[in-house]
This record gives C-alpha cells, structure tokens and sequence, in this order.
C-alpha cells in the first residue's frame, strides 16, 4: 500500500501580520448609516478609528487641509474624530466598523504607522471583497450567536489586511473643493490634540501650534461642537478611558497615566465630573453587563 501524499506549506510572517498583531485591534461597534444631508453622519465624535464603506451615493472627508471624494465602492480607513459629510439632498448608504486599539500605549504609533502604509486612508473596493467582509461583520453582529464575537473579529483583521494590501494602486484624485480656514484650523487642531491625548500638553501650546490666539481658538471649537477646547479634550480622553475600562486586565492607573494625567486621583475626579461614576464603578458596571450577557446566551442556547 503506497503511503498518502503529503503537501505542506510552512506559514511565514510578514510585516503587515506583525504591525497589525502587535496593536491588538478590536471591533467595538458596526451599522449602517442612511442620510441624505449635510450634516456629519453621527460617528464624527466617537473617539474611536473607524472603516467606512460607501455602499451608495457619495461622501466626503478632509484631511491635512484638503477635502477627499468618496464614491460607491469607496473604503476609507479614518482616525477619530475625522469629519465624514455628504451633499444635502443626496441619499448616501454607508456601512461601519469602529474599533479600538488595546495596546493603549500605541496608539499614536499606530497611527503614524497607518498614515504611512495607507496614505491618504482611503481605497476603491473594485472586486467587491471588503463590501462582502463588511456585511458578514454586519450579519454576525445581528444574528449575535455563540462565537459570534470571535468570529466578528477575525473578519475585522483580515478586513484591516484587505485595506492595507490592495493600497497603492487605487487612490482617488483629491477634489480640488473651497478650503475653509476655521474648518482646516478646527480639523487640524482635533488632529493635535488625537496625536498628543497621551500626554498633558496646555491648551496654549495647541493655539501656538496653529499659530493663533487661545481666544480665536475657544470661538472655534465653540463654533463647531459647541464646546470648549477644553472640554472636548476631556471627554475625548474620557470616551477612550471607557474603552479601556471594559478590559478588566488593563490596570486603571496605566490607563491614567498613558492619557496624560498626572496621578489617578486626577483622573478619578475627571471620570466622575463627566459621567457621574468612579472609573472603579464604571469598571464594575461594564463587566458586569458582559456577565450577564454570557450568562443570557449560555441559558438561550442551553434551552434550544
């Protein structure tokens, strides 16, 4: 009797599996978003980086000053708190997956890295691949069955790795659009702020990066959100604290001190101010839902 063919091929590392390894990516949320005005689409402040798929119509976004087209089957990878807008009127179908790092302390790293393997973040999806990831991600989160989550998260990497490996050869042409100087000012100074959120820089320091005044730089963001310069770096380092409180192995002192506040006490107090909780008990409290979810679907399933 011969003995059976075996045809084995060893499994190489590369360096997009590593960059991408090392971060420790994690889908938090998905959806789609139906619109048809000028208005941002909702998931502007979320804090977290997202993936967006133009399923229909048409968007945009600027980024470093200059405003970016996207069309159906355009896929753009966007840090947080990146402007995505469309022309009032116009229906526009747009499919996402926000996510988080939770090696918090590279995150900055992460995103410098990002920009260089994926310049200007965006792709067109020619063959119709990520559209497919997308809505597998969507379907797996709807139908939320036993290892849905596991699941859930290998389709979101090898969606990041899609990204990353077809970049280089799809790039839309930039529009040549009318720049606004308080919207390139307001886009600019939420970048700073995103790139510098893990240390305790002053508020002077970001209105001499842009090179104008802390008053013009108050009109601006109250202009624009509503709320002071101030106050939207706290709660933007309070939405990502959240993140990170949900993984109970993520110590809250290391959490503090790599968003840029000087002791956990400081950090406490903010925490508190802003939602009302202890980062303890906020902590208690996420965990405890995520029990009682798992408890709910070992019952449902331990019933069928």
């Amino acid at each position: 009797m011969s003995k059976p063919l075996l045809n084995k091929l060893k499994i190489q590392n590369d360096e997009i599996s590593d960059i991408i390894t090392s971060f420790d990516l994690r889908a938090v949320e998905c959806g789609e978003i139906l619109t048809d005005t000028n208005d941002s689409h909702g998931e502007v402040f979320s804090h977290y980086f997202r993936i967006n798929y133009i399923e229909d119509g048409k968007a945009y976004y600027r980024y470093e000053g200059r405003t970016i087209e996207l069309e159906t089957g355009s896929v753009a990878f966007l840090e947080p708190n990146v402007t995505l807008s469309v022309d009032e009127g116009k229906p526009v179908k747009i499919l996402f997956v926000n996510f988080e790092i939770k090696a918090i302390d590279k995150r900055n790293l992460f995103i410098k890295e990002m920009n260089v393997a994926f310049p200007f973040l965006h792709i067109h999806d020619e063959d119709n691949v990520i559209r497919t990831i997308m809505h597998i991600i969507l379907k797996l989160a709807k139908e939320n069955k036993t290892g849905a989550g596991l699941e859930i998260q290998n389709n979101f990497l090898n969606l990041i790795v899609r990204l990353v490996r077809q970049n280089g050869s799809h790039h839309h042409d930039l529009l040549d659009k009318p720049s606004n100087r308080a919207d390139d000012l307001f886009n600019d100074a939420v970048k700073y702020i995103n790139e510098n959120i893990g240390r305790n820089f002053k508020l002077a320091e970001l209105a001499e990066y842009l090179n104008i005044s802390n008053n013009y730089l108050y009109k601006i963001f109250t202009a624009h959100i509503g709320k002071s310069p101030s106050e939207f770096t706290a709660d933007m380092r309070i939405d990502i604290a959240k993140s990170y409180l949900s993984n109970p192995n993520i110590q809250i002192k290391s959490i503090a001190a790599n968003l840029g506040y000087d002791t956990v006490a400081h950090f406490s107090r903010t925490f508190k101010r802003i939602t009302g909780i202890s980062p303890g008990e906020y902590r208690k409290q996420t965990v405890n839902r995520l029990k009682e979810k798992i408890k709910r679907e070992a019952e449902l399933h331990g019933n069928t």
